[in-house]
Parts: C-alpha cells; structure tokens; sequence
C-alpha cells in the first residue's frame, strides 16, 4: 500500500511513512476510486433500462435522505419542474444549479419579501414563480366537497411538496399534520399523470384567476319521487 519503506540494509528493514504521507496517500486512492465509481454509474444511469421497479412507490425516510433527493431532482431536470412548495424547503433547492428549462413554482408562503428575493434565486424568461399564503388553500373552492372544511383543519400546507421532474418522476410530501416526514417516491406514470392533473388545478385557482383547465361536469340535482 506504500505506507512503509524498505531500508538497505542486512537483514531488512523497514520504515513507516509520515503520518501526513500516509493520508495523503490513502485519500489519493479513495478519491481516484469514488471518481472511477462515479463515471461507470453515469454510463449506467444514461442507459435508461426500463424495470418493474419504475412502477414502484417508494417512501424516503430521514431529512438528509430527503434534502438529497430534492436536490437530485431538480439538478438533474432537461425539459421542466412543476413543484408545489413550502417556505420550508426553500433553502434546499436556493443552492441548486438548476439548468435552463421550464420551471412552474408555487411557494407557500406568507413572506411578503419572498416574490423579490425568488426573482433573484430562479431568473430568467422559462421562470414563472408565485407566492401564496397558506391561509388561500383554507378557502374552499367551488368544486369542493363539504368534508373539505374539516380536512384544512388536520393539514399544514407548509409541508406540502409537489414535484414533477420531465414528466418521469414525482416527489411528494403529503401537507398533514406530523411529527415526522416521509416522502413518496415514483417513476410510475399513472401516479405522474394524477399529480400532475392535481397540480394544474393548483395552478389555475390560485394563478389564473380559478380558469378551470377543463370543464366540471355540471352537479345532477335529484328528482323527487
């Protein structure tokens, strides 16, 4: 491992390194492979291979296992992020070099300074970011069920998070009251496709002026007998 020395001698001997020598040496070598390690994973990651896992649902336990997948997936986006936040999570993705794509953010919030300082982490033109106070998402919309009081008062929106990464995966952290966090995890398309339908009535009753993206069907009175 070149840690020790052989000295010219009869009959040998041998000599340790210096301390300093000797980490170095051994860091040389942990880093050399970890970089090996990282370029044959890249290769294996571009390969897409399709299994059955992809239509798993997985739960993420633990913050740090939490902030680095968040991170992960908003780094790793090519085409857009759609993701429905709390000021909570702000400060996991503010340092994320996130590529020029389409980016829909929706951070829930009652910061009156937070617009300005979003306009600075996540500029440019494909940007469209608003704030919204948790106190809107208690407002009942039209089409909602009568339950829907009741409901508001076992949730704190600040937790919620919704992302959709390329249309290819969805991470969510449900807005109830906990005491601990998990997230649910998936590449299944059905789950993708119900989140994302979700999100754009989000999108619609808080940005658009409660623009329905698609027609309700109109409430059937019932006949009297």
């Amino acid at each position: 491992m070149g840690l020790a020395v052989k000295r010219i001698s009869k009959p040998a001997r041998y000599s340790a390194i210096s301390p300093e020598m000797a980490i170095n040496l051994l860091m040389d070598k942990h880093r050399n492979a970890g970089e090996q390690a990282l370029a044959a994973l890249n290769i294996l990651e571009k390969k897409k291979v399709r299994t059955d896992k992809e239509d798993a649902l997985w739960t993420i336990y633990g913050d740090a296992n939490i902030e680095y997948k968040i991170r992960d997936l908003f780094g790793k986006a090519n085409r857009q992020i759609s993701c429905m936040i709390g000021e909570r999570y702000l400060k996991i993705i503010e340092k994320v070099k996130i590529r020029d794509v389409s980016l829909k953010l929706i951070v829930i919030s009652d910061d009156e300074a937070l617009p300005g300082k979003l306009l600075v982490l996540f500029p440019g033109k494909n940007a469209d970011v608003h704030v919204i106070s948790p106190v809107q998402f208690s407002v009942p919309p039209p089409f909602a069920p009568p339950e829907f009081v009741e409901m508001t008062k076992l949730m704190n929106f600040e937790n919620t998070l919704e992302l959709i990464i390329d249309d290819e995966e969805l991470l969510m952290i449900p807005p109830f009251i906990s005491s601990s966090v998990s997230v649910l995890n998936t590449r299944n398309k059905g789950a993708i496709l119900q989140m994302k339908m979700f999100s754009q009535l989000n999108w619609n009753r808080f940005i658009d002026d409660g623009e329905m993206p698609f027609p309700m069907p109109p409430v059937q009175k019932k006949k009297r007998s």
